[in-house]
């Protein structure tokens, strides 16, 4: 398949380049600004792929998806599988709640205490406990270390 060309006008560079520069190039939508910004300035799919370190077939995609529906194509489109049955920060308020209380058989909650008492598998639990540890500073003893596998 040959290679569309990309010409812009001076508002579309003019946005593209403020997308690019304002953000982090490691960013999605920055990165992609700067795949159709230097793809427009004439530059190869190849020597795109290389000053941004991604495949060929990652810039061919994304000068197509912008030369198709221009500023809109530069942004995911839903993904496709079975949405999440609860979201993170429901399950994650629910553990709160359920943690604040005292185990069934008195001693410390565990993973697998809560995902009991929410009716969840333990390995959900747990990523999810682990990562509320990691973004917030617990109160000493509210939780006890978490194993890398729950089991």
């Amino acid at each position: 398949m040959r290679a569309v060309k990309l010409t812009l006008t001076e508002k579309e560079r003019n946005l593209l380049l403020s997308i690019f520069q304002r953000s982090n190039p490691a960013e999605r939508k920055a990165l992609r600004a700067g795949i159709v910004l230097r793809s427009a300035a004439g530059l190869t799919d190849n020597e795109v792929a290389c000053e941004f370190q991604v495949s060929v077939h990652t810039v061919s995609k994304w000068r197509r998806r912008y030369h198709e529906a221009g500023l809109e194509g530069l942004t995911d489109w839903p993904r496709s599988g079975k949405p999440r049955r609860l979201q993170h920060d429901t399950i994650a308020a629910h553990m709160s709640e359920v943690m604040e209380t005292m185990p069934p058989d008195g001693g410390r909650w565990s993973v697998r205490k809560v995902a009991t008492a929410l009716g969840l598998p333990p390995a959900t639990t747990g990523r999810i406990w682990r990562n509320l540890q990691s973004q917030h500073a617990a109160p000493a003893g509210m939780y006890q270390s978490i194993p890398a596998n729950p089991r």
